[in-house]
């Protein structure tokens, strides 16, 4: 753990060095552009306002900073040139102006610029320069997907998320920050009303040329629905409409016959904006498995071994539409709707050996496997807002509906095989399994924000929710199809939640100093119903109170602090006790008493600016109580059963450090590293499932301009092994490579990608108790060349609709330009 505050003091060292004037051409004198920015009406100054020097030749990004204390910013380490200065800040119209140094020591005063207040509603998260890649904000940090490969031929999102360097994504598509996989995941500042299966399979499909970028929000306000104890990931989708009509089209493909299309289409004129596009996909992959597992209750010990291989293909598709109309000066009416569809299909075969303590085969049958899923969800809102003063003065009122179903349908042969693989002259077991979920969310929620003079806003709202789940299955086995002794199981379960929610935040500016208080309320209950077990219920009140404070200074220097409380529900799912299963030997089992764990999350963010980029690093601390596991337990008949226990609790703290560097007009890039280690406390299930551990992950990220028009692009990431409660994760690295090239200017482009290029991509797993010893091996092929092909047409118009639940900033603060 010395790597972290060494890392540490190392940042805070090299910061200072970074904050002087950087040395012009051949290492001599370098020149400097300085100003004030105010409000228009007021003379008031804005700290906080970005200011963002471009290149006057392309208009490409050289630097940036932040006004600091009574609106002043100072620029240095710029060569002689010709620029313009664009200032820019939350509810008040951009203003540029020009900027030549003629000599290498040139100094630049250009004065008061004085910015109006906007008429327009702003969607309310950052001022994003462009060809900026990320934005660190006040709350969250800000990835830009415009540039990634992945994002522009025919990736998905999972691949977009895979190149944030602040999270980390499993083989299974499960995402996790800061050594956790409670994440809550937002599309457009909304929670997802998928979870589990479901959501890792709409973000595996979900085309990643529908992203614009990507938002990290480690301690969300007390604004925001405290469900995801890591905090939130919010995935904002481009919203691409023109004045008059306008459209996107594109096509992808790759080497593994995995083939896409999108399309949208938009029409803006006077009061009415409307907006929809559509997406179909094919896709497929193939994942082999081995699993070799001891059963150490078993006197002699045996063993069993799983030697899997299943191939996978499916269709997707999406489709999403909005209209919005002006009904007055400050109003606007709102609707949009959301829906996608999968199904897919996977045949498989495991051949299993039962085998002696000598791991000499006892036994060996073969499972033939053909797999059906089904996967759909909609969403559908209504909402009104009226805007006064952007971000300052607002009222919104937004009703919303969300569906959800899947299903699997798996039929399966067993067949006995003798030692040298031939059929064994026994019955064949045959097998059936039908499950279906279906699920339903309304929701409720009113948000009003006012301005208290003296730089004071306070922020205040209601949500109210009310979800229902409904789950069956219908699982069937026997020797012959007619055969009068099969097993034939039906079950399933009800499950209900209700809460009302309630929150109010105060903001106030004080110069460099924004600080922001509030809390949320909630009273919770739910209702739990297996089919014929008794019903659990479960009443409960919580509180979250949260706090973020920054600081910014001169010469691009900001230190934030934040503090959050945030809640993880379980899932139906996990509180499911009965649930047959068609491999005898393994088993899941919920816990029907599993209760809601609570998280105090505190991330202190310190970064500098200067003209090569910037340099961030976050220590967080993070202290989840009633915390729960997944637990395996092997009995001595060699079955494994699964089940999620409720534990005391689990420590985690750790860093992340960022270092953001531009090459001159040539690229951009990054490097992160991500360390942690947490300390569980599991004493209450055993102490054996106690103790520490230590993750770390080292990424990089650069984009190389090779010429005008075409860029190329690189990332890799290397993951060490990791303890996990019961065993071990062993090390994995990914990697993929991409070209853009413009073909039309602005118009079209051509992307190529190649993911997992040196097919590196591996999984390790060991698990262990006094029950068992295993070890299993995964390897999904993603190796795959892709290319894909967009044309787009027509001009973005200024939107009033907004977006829902973004976090917001204390009053009058803005984020720095990176």
């Amino acid at each position: 753990m010395k790597v972290i505050p060494s890392l540490f003091c190392l940042l805070l060292a090299a910061a200072p060095a970074a904050a002087q004037t950087s040395p012009g051409p051949q290492g001599g004198p370098a020149g400097t552009i300085l100003g004030q920015v105010i409000a228009e009406e007021g003379a008031r100054p804005l700290p906080g306002a970005a200011v963002a020097v471009h290149a006057r030749a392309d208009s490409s990004l050289v630097t940036g900073v932040v006004a600091g204390t009574a609106g002043r910013f100072r620029i240095d380490g710029l060569p002689p040139g010709d620029y313009y200065v664009r200032v820019s800040f939350l509810g008040y119209t951009a203003r540029t102006a020009p900027a030549a140094l003629a000599t290498p020591a040139a100094r630049l005063d250009i004065g008061t610029v004085a910015l109006a207040t906007s008429a327009v509603a702003l969607d309310g998260i950052s001022v994003e320069a462009e060809r900026s890649a990320v934005v660190s904000a006040i709350d969250r940090t800000i990835y830009s997907a415009r540039n990634m490969p992945v994002a522009s031929s025919g990736g998905t999102a999972t691949d977009v998320l895979r190149n944030v360097p602040e999270l980390q994504v499993d083989i299974d598509g499960n995402v996790s920050m800061q050594g956790s996989q409670s994440v809550a995941i937002h599309i457009n500042g909304r929670p997802t009303p998928m979870k589990g299966e479901a959501l890792r399979n709409f973000l595996q499909q979900l085309p990643a040329a529908r992203i614009d970028k990507v938002e990290v929000v480690p301690n969300p306000s007390a604004k925001f629905d405290p469900e995801g104890m890591a905090g939130i990931v919010n995935i904002v989708l481009k919203d691409d409409l023109g004045l008059g009509l306008s459209g996107t089209v594109s096509l992808n493909g790759d080497t593994r016959g995995r083939y896409g299309s999108f399309a949208s289409l938009a029409y803006q004129r006077g009061r009415y904006t409307l907006f929809g596009s559509g997406n179909f996909a094919l896709h497929g992959n193939r994942n082999r498995g081995y699993d070799l597992r001891g059963n150490l209750l078993a006197d002699p010990v045996t063993w069993l071994e799983v030697d899997s291989d299943n191939e996978n293909d499916g269709r997707f598709r999406f489709v999403d539409a909005s209209l919005e109309v002006k009904v007055g000066p400050k109003e606007t009416l709102y609707t949009s709707f959301r829906a996608n569809g999968s199904r897919g299909d996977m045949v498989g075969t495991a051949l299993n050996t039962l085998m002696d303590d000598a791991q000499a085969p006892l036994q060996r049958y073969l499972y033939d496997n053909d797999n059906e899923f089904r996967w759909g969800s909609s969403d559908a809102s209504l909402g009104f807002r009226r805007v006064v003063a952007p971000q300052q003065n607002e009222l919104s009122v937004d009703l919303r509906y969300a569906g959800q179903g899947n299903g699997n349908t798996q039929s399966y042969l067993r067949e006995f095989l003798i030692m040298n693989g031939e059929p064994a002259d026994l019955p064949a077991e045959l097998g059936f399994n039908d499950a279906d979920t279906d699920g339903d969310d309304f929701t409720l929620q009113a948000d009003v924000m006012r301005p208290l003079g003296a730089g004071f806003k306070v922020d205040a709202g209601y949500k109210g929710a009310r979800r229902a789940t409904d789950y069956t299955q219908h699982l069937w086995r026997g020797l012959a199809e007619d055969d009068p002794d099969a097993l034939l199981i039906d079950t399933g379960y009800e499950y209900r939640e209700t809460y009302h929610q309630g929150y109010v935040t105060l903001g106030r500016q004080l110069g460099p100093l924004g600080v922001q208080a509030g809390v949320r309320g909630e009273h919770a209950t739910t209702e739990f119903a297996p089919g014929g077990l008794p019903t659990t219920e479960q009443d409960y009140n919580s509180f979250f109170p949260s706090l973020n404070v920054a600081y910014t200074l001169d010469g691009g220097r900001q230190a934030r602090f934040s503090y959050s409380k945030r809640i993880e529900r379980p899932q139906p799912s996990q509180l499911n006790p009965n649930v047959p299963s068609t491999d005898p030997m393994n088993r899941f089992v919920g816990n029907p008493e599993l209760e809601p764990k609570y998280t105090h999350s505190f991330t202190l963010d310190l970064s500098k600016t200067a003209a090569f980029g910037m340099v961030r690093i976050s220590p967080f601390f993070r202290r989840t109580v009633n915390n729960w596991e997944y637990f395996k337990q092997v009995d001595s008949a060699g079955v494994a059963t699964l089940t999620w226990l409720n534990t005391d609790a689990v420590d985690n703290y750790g860093a992340t450090a960022t270092v953001s560097m531009r090459f001159a007009e040539r690229g951009n890039g990054f490097v992160s590293l991500n360390a942690y280690r947490y300390v569980r406390d599991a004493s209450s299930v055993s102490s054996a499932y106690s103790g520490d551990g230590f993750r770390w992950e080292l990424s990089g990220n650069g984009t190389v301009k090779v010429r005008k028009g075409l860029d190329v692009q690189g990332f890799v990431r290397y993951a060490a092994p990791q303890d996990l409660p019961q065993g071990r994760m062993g090390a994995n690295v990914f990697s993929n490579l991409g070209a853009r090239l413009e073909l039309i200017e602005k118009k079209a482009f051509l992307n190529v990608s190649v993911m997992d290029p040196f097919d590196v991509l591996r999984f390790r797993f060991e698990t262990s108790d006094g029950s068992h010893v295993q070890t299993s091996r995964n390897r999904i092929s993603m190796r795959a060349a892709r290319i894909g092909l967009s044309y787009t047409f027509g001009r973005a118009p200024q939107s009033a609709r907004p977006v829902q639940e973004q976090p917001q900033q204390p009053a009058d603060t803005q984020p720095q330009i990176r």
